[in-house]
């Protein structure tokens, strides 16, 4: 990932943190013990963000979702369960903390209590129930294999929720990180129908609101004022009030609009590329940890 050196580092981090899986240009709150002194100076909030991305969302739905790229505006719209930090620890999120049955069986999650969706609903278990339960039973849920596992999400009390599992699964946690464990408001779900696909307008929990989708040519996110997540010292994130994603495919044009200040950061630049942005004293580049994987796709077709 690049980004421009008018954009300091500190601010990117504010507005996001680019990196898969992890959190693709989005927000993370500091620890939750006391926070330290905090240096001189305040940080600047508002402004806002260009980010070029190599692909158009393709499903704003992460029920959905069956692209990559579609976690870098994901991560920013909806928060999930838990999360995963820079040395590949699961962490809390919306659940504060966890707790596993002896037999493996059943993983009961307590939820944080300060959060609303961005259409103002409350984020509860009832919630989570529904949304699980949408991923598992929906008839083309790109979810339902990640959840196979579960046999029932029980509502324990307002802000507890039991998974009930058929057989012991070990990565379950890691599922919810990622699109599986994402919350959507079941009132938005509800009220856009058919086109909650391209119109997940105020569905998240996230540090960012949709506000604007124009296929193609822009995703506009705005600042989420109600967000939880806090830095380090406590300050409110993000510090951003808006970021705009513009999907270009081709990687000339991604740095050519980086260099000429169209975009202030920019994803998946070409390897032939590196070494003149390494080089280059406007532009910062960025190796972010994240997480990845392989696959073999067998051809079913005859012959084959």
């Amino acid at each position: 990932m690049v980004f421009l050196k008018r954009l300091s580092r500190r601010e990117f981090l504010g507005g996001a943190l680019g990196a898969g899986a992890l959190a693709a240009f989005g927000c993370r709150p500091g620890p939750t013990q006391p926070a330290p002194q905090q240096p001189a100076g305040r940080p600047s909030y508002g402004g806002t963000v260009v980010f070029v991305l190599e692909n158009d969302v393709i499903d704003f739905d992460p029920m959905r979702s069956r692209a990559f790229v579609d976690r870098n505006v994901h991560y920013q719209i909806y928060d999930s369960l838990v999360r995963i930090d820079p040395k590949g620890n699961i962490i809390p999120w919306l659940a504060e903390r966890w707790e596993i049955s002896p037999d493996g069986k059943a993983v009961t999650f307590y939820l944080r209590q300060d959060v609303k969706f961005h259409d103002g609903t409350p984020f509860d278990a009832a919630v989570v129930k529904w949304n699980i339960e949408r991923y598992i039973n929906t008839e083309g849920s790109a979810r339902r294999g990640e959840l196979a596992p579960v046999e029932n999400v029980e509502v324990v009390n307002t802000y507890t929720v039991r998974f009930n599992l058929k057989t012991p699964f070990s990565p379950l946690l890691a599922q919810l990180v990622d699109r599986a464990g994402m919350m959507v408001s079941p009132k938005a779900v509800e009220a856009a129908g058919p086109d909650f696909t391209r119109k997940a307008f105020r569905a998240g929990t996230g540090p960012f609101i949709l506000t604007e989708a124009v296929k193609d040519d822009h995703i506009t996110l705005e600042r989420n004022p109600e967000w939880w997540g806090k830095d380090q010292f406590g300050n409110r994130l993000p510090y951003v009030d808006k970021v705009v994603v513009r999907p270009i495919t081709n990687s000339d044009v991604r740095l050519a609009n980086l260099r000429t200040g169209e975009a202030h950061v920019a994803n998946n630049i070409a390897g032939k590329d590196v070494a003149s942005v390494k080089a280059d004293p406007m532009l910062s580049y960025q190796e972010i940890p994240g997480l990845a994987f392989a696959s073999m796709i067998p051809n079913r077709r005859p012959g084959f």
